[in-house]
């Protein structure tokens, strides 16, 4: 996405200051991919076997770009709530709103969710995030985002970013056919029920209150 998003831009060709940072937020996890300098690039941390490197050279235009490129997984929109549900202290959550009982399902698996008596506690469902992030992980490098995991060292290929999320998920819907449900019935009122494009995910909207005949 970083070369593409930079070519629409016309961002390639020049100095790499000149180009935009790319966020895109997934499911299971998020990546961030932004070019960096010479002289960053060639101090990159080395990586484990079978790891992704975290510099992906690119000859664009004819200029060369260092890009730097991380994906967090497991920090994902759907994965990253299995991660702050694993921190909650005991057996309810900080962060789901009072009455709440149920599980979150992720990946086959089930998560308790259920939400403490009082309801959500803004302080204590952060301080769940800050642990799932895990900021305290031992970091190799001087600038270690969160996890551990260098983060490309800064710079001018930052300074501009451009987030993303469900890119794919929203392009495939798109050929996807409207199905509509009028005049269902929804307490005292008749509604108009929709599933646009293929998500199955109903909304409603009170049109006008049935009149009997």
């Amino acid at each position: 996405m970083w070369v593409a998003l930079n070519y629409l831009l016309d961002r390639l060709g020049g100095d790499y200051s000149k180009t935009v940072g790319v966020i895109d937020l997934g499911g299971g996890s998020v990546q961030m991919a932004y070019a960096i300098s010479t002289g960053t690039a060639a101090n990159a941390p080395e990586v484990l076997d079978g790891q992704d490197p975290y510099i992906i050279k690119e000859y664009l235009k004819e200029r060369d770009y260092n890009v730097y490129v991380h994906s967090y997984l497991h920090y994902g929109a759907r994965a990253s709530r299995v991660e702050i549900l694993k921190r909650k202290n005991g057996t309810f959550s900080n962060c789901m709103l009072r009455g709440f009982s149920g599980k979150y399902i992720y990946n086959g698996e089930q998560y308790d969710a259920t939400a403490a008596p009082q309801g959500a506690d803004y302080h204590k469902c952060r301080d769940d995030v800050v642990k799932a992030l895990n900021l305290d992980a031992p970091c190799e490098t001087n600038n270690c985002s969160f996890n551990g995991v260098w983060n490309g060292g800064g710079g001018a290929g930052q300074d501009e970013l451009y987030v993303a999320t469900s890119f794919y998920y929203m392009a495939s819907d798109a050929t996807k056919e409207m199905t509509l449900v009028e005049k269902v019935k929804h307490g005292e009122y008749y509604i108009e029920a929709a599933w646009p494009l293929g998500t199955a995910i109903e909304a409603v909207s009170p049109k006008k209150k049935h009149q009997e005949t």
